[in-house]
């Protein structure tokens, strides 16, 4: 059965969050054959700065390791709600299959 993990992942702190995650997920689990979804915030008027991923190796290096960079569009909230927006994108995760949806709080 495929099975399907969501993670966040944004400039700063998340996007090595992120690789760690895969690169682990990779080395304990092999033969995982589900996909790893990596959420990315899109910028717009709701963020100050943009939160979106950008140095190309980091990009690469998540692709590497078996993560597909997926958008998350923040239409609802503001960067201070980042919660609201994230539950918004672990809705439309694909009912196909099952799925988890990781978040870590600060």
């Amino acid at each position: 059965m495929t099975y399907n993990i969501l993670i966040i992942g944004q400039s700063g702190r998340l996007q090595y969050e992120a690789i760690m995650f895969l690169a682990s997920l990779r080395q304990s689990t092999p033969d995982f054959n589900g996909q790893v979804f990596v959420a990315e915030p899109q910028h717009n008027e709701h963020w100050t700065q943009n939160p979106a991923i950008t140095d190309p190796e980091i990009r690469g290096l998540i692709k590497a390791l078996g993560g597909k960079i997926s958008p998350l569009e923040n239409k609802y909230f503001r960067e201070y709600t980042p919660m609201g927006t994230r539950l918004k994108r672990a809705l439309s995760c694909p009912r196909a299959s099952p799925s988890s949806f990781l978040i870590r709080t600060y």
